[in-house]
């Protein structure tokens, strides 16, 4: 079978690394397969196709700045990348993130729509395909055909100087709702809304991520001298509750060393009392740094299935998290501890409260375990 794999990221960070599971998981099991992607490269194992360029992204950006345009430029390398469809005829079409500024999805959806004949599966790692805008909304918003907040959003991912919130909602119920396909989310938190939206007359389905179990394990540590409050994002975005971590670290007794890990804002300002990492797509590092933390903490306000909960506990560290999205969905009472959104005390009281001893630790791994990138392949493959 021969199957197209279509994602924003090659083989890095969290939707790429599932993406590149998947690829391999798929190839070993004798699939013909191809990883089409945007940006930030991939390995030369993996048998792909480059979708534009940095030129091209950078124009997509400014388009979608000006004009709202985003899904809407990248006209020129999306047909290129249509042509290259026709040629290689897959079986399946398997996308996940189609926005990220390198493809025009009218173009894209009139061939899906009107030519290819085989299996289309969609992984939506967020509500982007639902709105007319953000990639993350309020649930009571996201229904709405006329969003009142829209202009308020405008700042939110993808930015832009114009309000089309209508236009693109509706350009998006043209192009999606013509075929079927089958949609694919990483929790049931996601799963419920896209069945109550206009993309629930298809099937829908949860699929947890899986993460690589021979990368993150439990790392061999010496005793730490202070308790490691760990947390770790790609960028960090004002939804994954930076705000709140600064607010924490200056709250915390010196019992605890806070460390803060990935790429944050120009502008953005950090805490003294807390340590700062950037970004490494080095899973040894990462798989270091989840084993050493005493906890690791996620008080997020917009996400899906957060791949950095299950990696913490592959690695033998409980998680505390937000009530947000399918964010507690990873954890159960063993493992970790779930508190409401925005509360901060409530979040330093867990803090100060959660116990890690040997025996959470062998919980979070048992735990850890459930979420294999090969219990997900195997999943996937059998609905392709």
């Amino acid at each position: 079978m021969k199957i197209v794999l279509v994602n924003v990221l090659g083989d890095t960070k969290s939707t790429g690394r599932i993406v590149k599971d998947l690829y391999f998981g798929y190839v070993k099991a004798g699939h013909d397969c191809t990883v089409c992607y945007g940006r930030l490269g991939i390995s030369p194992e993996i048998q792909s196709y480059k979708i534009g360029n940095k030129f091209d992204m950078y124009e997509h950006a400014m388009e979608t700045f000006l004009f709202d345009n985003h899904g809407l430029s990248s006209r020129g390398v999306t047909k290129r990348f249509v042509s290259f469809l026709r040629k290689y005829n897959p079986d399946v079409i398997h996308l996940h993130n189609i926005h990220g500024y390198y493809l025009n999805f009218p173009i894209l959806f009139d061939y899906l729509n009107k030519e290819f004949k085989g299996k289309v599966i969609w992984t939506l790692h967020d509500m982007w395909t639902i709105t007319g805008h953000s990639a993350y909304l309020p649930e009571e918003e996201v229904y709405l055909e006329s969003n009142p907040n829209a202009k308020k959003r405008l700042k939110e991912y993808p930015v832009t100087f114009i309000d089309k919130y209508q236009r693109n909602l509706q350009l998006k119920k043209r192009y999606f709702s013509k075929r079927e396909i089958l949609f694919v989310t990483p929790s049931n938190w996601l799963t419920t809304i896209i069945k109550k939206s206009f993309l629930g007359k298809n099937e829908v389905k949860t699929i947890y991520n899986g993460i690589d179990l021979a990368d993150f394990y439990p790392r061999e540590q010496e005793k730490q001298r202070k308790k490691i409050v760990l947390a770790v994002a790609s960028i960090w975005e004002e939804r994954k509750g930076l705000s709140d971590i600064n607010i924490l670290a200056e709250k915390l007794s010196d019992e605890f060393q806070v460390i803060v890990v990935g790429s944050v804002p120009k502008g953005v300002s950090l805490s003294p009392r807390l340590v700062h990492i950037e970004s490494t797509n080095d899973t040894n590092e990462l798989a270091q740094l989840y084993s050493k933390a005493y906890v690791f903490i996620n008080p997020t306000y917009d996400d899906n299935f957060p791949t950095v909960n299950i990696e913490s506990l592959a690695c033998g560290t409980p998680v505390i998290t937000y009530n947000t999205g399918g964010s507690p969905e990873a954890i159960n009472r063993k493992t970790g501890l779930v508190v409401e959104q925005g509360n901060v005390i409530g979040l330093l009281e867990a803090v100060q409260t959660i116990q890690t001893t040997e025996e959470v630790r062998k919980a979070c791994c048992k735990r850890g375990k459930e979420f294999s990138a090969d219990g997900m392949v195997e999943k996937y493959s059998e609905i392709l």
